[in-house]
């Protein structure tokens, strides 16, 4: 199978949990740069962004405000500036203009983000997917906006929903469901590209395949021990579309 190409990679953290919050606390550490923020400059420099859910992102620790977007992904608010971005606390969504207002900017400034890299992946034999990458962390996060997202890159989202998976926050890949294509064959090789992704460590959000239909998300595959598993009793794979096995190696 045929991977989208990437860049350098660091390797990944031992314990991600860890990683948060030592990442966390640097940014604590280091100036306020939201001391001076007005409301109306909070609002147009955060975004909504996707995190893999962990014990630190809780109210207990100032993230109340933090909800899940999708399976195991949390949508929390970061405060971007030139060289680095800073996750909101619930004090200061509070006082930068609320939640409500600033998870609506968020998403308004993820659909203004243009489309730094999209690249059709074709495995040998298999079905295209398109995948967005990008510098920015904020590119696996338009998830949160999919049906803009699946506007910019000139595809339609059709009545079966979307397949799309994020293994970092600089990769989205996404196969919108045609006709009465089998969903099997897109949903294995997505499911190995997420996991091999995820695998490479820099930014990892998730190794699994979210299926975006009636405007949800559903998890259809699950990595155990390093293993692919395809949730075969999903609602996706019960659509009508022509009897199809599973790729070798689902």
């Amino acid at each position: 199978m045929r991977l989208f190409r990437r860049g350098r990679r660091r390797a990944a953290a031992p314990d991600e949990h860890l990683a948060l919050a030592r990442e966390q606390a640097g940014r604590r550490r280091a100036t306020n740069v939201l001391a001076d923020v007005t409301p109306d400059q909070a609002l147009a420099q955060t975004y909504a962004m996707l995190y893999a859910a962990s014990p630190a992102l809780n109210s207990g620790t100032g993230y109340g405000y933090a909800r899940e977007a999708l399976p195991g992904l949390l949508e929390v608010l970061a405060f971007d500036s030139p060289d680095s971005f800073r996750l909101l606390t619930d004090g200061e969504v509070s006082r930068l203009g609320g939640v409500t207002a600033l998870r609506e900017a968020g998403r308004a400034n993820l659909r203004a983000l243009p489309v730094e890299s999209a690249e059709w992946v074709a495995p040998a034999g298999g079905v295209e997917f398109e995948v967005l990458t990008g510098d920015s962390v904020y590119t696996a996060s338009r998830a949160l906006v999919l049906s803009d997202t699946l506007g910019q890159l000139g595809q339609a989202e059709p009545p079966r929903g979307v397949l799309a998976c994020l293994p970092s926050r600089h990769q989205l890949a996404v196969h919108p469901i045609s006709g009465d294509d089998p969903a099997i064959t897109p949903l294995s090789q997505m499911a190995h590209f997420a996991h091999a992704g995820y695998s490479q460590g820099i930014g990892r959000l998730s190794p699994h395949v979210y299926w975006w239909h009636d405007g949800a998300w559903e998890q259809v595959s699950t990595v155990r021990d390093g293993r692919v598993d395809l949730h075969l009793d999903s609602g996706l794979l019960a659509q009508p579309g022509p009897a199809a096995e599973p790729p070798d190696g689902a």
